[in-house]
């Protein structure tokens, strides 16, 4: 749907608990995208190869609308001169920095367990802090569950470690810090029978 962009209208948005697109009336291809849970990033849409792809400007928070439409304008200008704008020369973000810089500090303010989670992120993933999250691979985590289960830790236990990182990613995704969850398909551990009998669902924590 295309709007013509003010600040109040930005403002005004509501939450949806879905995400969608608006695009500027005034701009060409100035786009934004509204997350499920009310952030708002700025985007310029282009074609590259014979595909559609868009480049992220940054957040409706920290941009106004008129230095989005300014960006937007001098990406596409860029483009047309044969530059490379959308190719991506920053460094990409850490899963510690997301852990400490970003995820940290909400979890501890919002949730009552916040201070425990925080304890079995850096316990537990110190070894991937270093990675991009993009670049985090399920066998790693795999390698890392089999030793941990050598190490005679219980199937319920690293279960409930693995649920709490992957917690942490889907908050990331839900606030667009990443576009995906590279463990999204990581499978829990699967638990003894005797000892889970009648429970219904297994003891997992968010």
């Amino acid at each position: 749907m295309k709007v013509n962009f003010t600040q109040k209208y930005v403002s005004s948005i509501k939450v949806t608990g879905k995400k969608f697109w608006l695009a500027d009336e005034n701009c060409t291809n100035l786009r934004l995208l509204i997350g499920a849970t009310g952030t708002k990033s700025w985007y310029v849409s282009f074609w590259k190869d014979d595909k559609k792809q868009g480049h992220k400007l940054g957040s409706a928070d920290v941009l106004t609308v008129a230095e989005a439409r300014s960006m937007a304008r001098d990406f596409l200008a860029r483009l047309a001169r044969g530059e490379e704008p959308d190719k991506k020369a920053e460094k990409k973000l850490q899963l510690g920095e997301f852990i400490e810089t970003y995820y940290g500090p909400w979890v501890e303010a919002h949730r009552k367990t916040g201070k425990e989670t925080m304890a079995i992120l850096r316990s537990s993933f110190q070894f991937l802090f270093k990675q991009p999250i993009e670049g985090l691979k399920k066998y790693e985590l795999e390698q890392w569950r089999t030793k941990r289960q050598n190490e005679g830790a219980k199937a319920a236990t690293i279960n409930r470690l693995i649920t709490v990182l992957k917690a942490a990613l889907n908050w990331g995704l839900d606030r667009d810090f990443i576009e995906s969850n590279p463990l999204a398909r990581l499978k829990f551990k699967a638990l003894t029978r005797a000892r889970f009998r009648g429970k219904g669902t297994l003891p997992l924590t968010r």
